[in-house]
């Protein structure tokens, strides 16, 4: 972090139906060299155990709202760590990085994980609360992976359910997988929140998607994360995504 080692990377996030970029996931990369990177999965639980995991949330939070604030209209989201969304000046931090940045609230989101929201429950309340004061908007991501209940939907106020890749991937080869996407969807909408789908890679599962209520994909069918300043490029384009060769 200190030697300027890491990047940002930005995967769009599709609208369903026009297929115009909504907005962007912030992405930590660490370059090797020109064609390697070492990949979060790896670094990632090393910064956990070694402390340095607020270091680098703050980095990205801090590296992608200012590059946001660049841009024209469209909401930037960056993934919050358990360790991060338990400290009591998170919310502070986050609002200190809008001002400093210039970036709107309106135009940040915050991922958090089920399974922390599920072990500290009056505590992340409290602070989904206070972000959602500032503005800020809360997604629930890998939804589908833990412990899912539509108990936890009603008692926290998300904005935003992001499908795990795991129930997109087989929707057209399972019934019970479609099934279960098409009814997850249905709830969300009863509870007035949008669904992004993660992992989308092939135009059947669009179709079906769609025709599900979805809200927005993201996914290699897409494109991959790429750099700010390709991001920048799209944008100008103003062009529906295509799907990636």
């Amino acid at each position: 972090i200190d030697m300027g080692r890491l990047t940002v990377g930005y995967q769009p996030i599709a609208d369903s139906r026009s297929r115009r970029i909504r907005g962007v996931e912030a992405l930590v990369r660490w370059p090797r060299d020109d064609r390697i990177h070492y990949t979060p999965d790896v670094f990632i639980p090393v910064a956990e155990e070694s402390g340095l995991i607020e270091d680098l949330g703050y980095f990205v939070l801090s590296e992608a709202c200012k590059q946001a604030a660049q841009w024209p209209d469209i909401f930037v989201s960056v993934n919050v760590s358990p360790v991060q969304f338990m400290n009591p000046g998170f919310a502070e931090l986050v609002e200190r990085t809008l001002t400093r940045t210039g970036l709107q609230a309106t135009r940040l989101e915050l991922e958090v994980t089920e399974g922390f929201i599920i072990d500290n429950a009056d505590r992340a309340n409290v602070i989904i609360n206070r972000l959602h004061d500032m503005k800020v908007g809360v997604a629930l991501d890998d939804f589908g992976t833990g412990f899912s209940s539509i108990g936890h939907l009603r008692r926290f106020k998300f904005d935003k359910l992001k499908l795990d890749r795991s129930m997109v991937t087989d929707i057209l080869r399972q019934p019970s997988a479609l099934r279960l996407v098409q009814g997850t969807i249905a709830m969300a909408d009863a509870l007035g929140l949008m669904v992004v789908a993660e992992g989308v890679e092939d135009e059947n599962q669009v179709s079906v998607l769609r025709l599900a209520g979805c809200s927005q994909f993201q996914g290699f069918l897409f494109s991959r994360p790429v750099s700010a300043q390709e991001i920048g490029s799209m944008l100008t384009a103003a062009a529906p995504l295509a799907a990636s060769a």
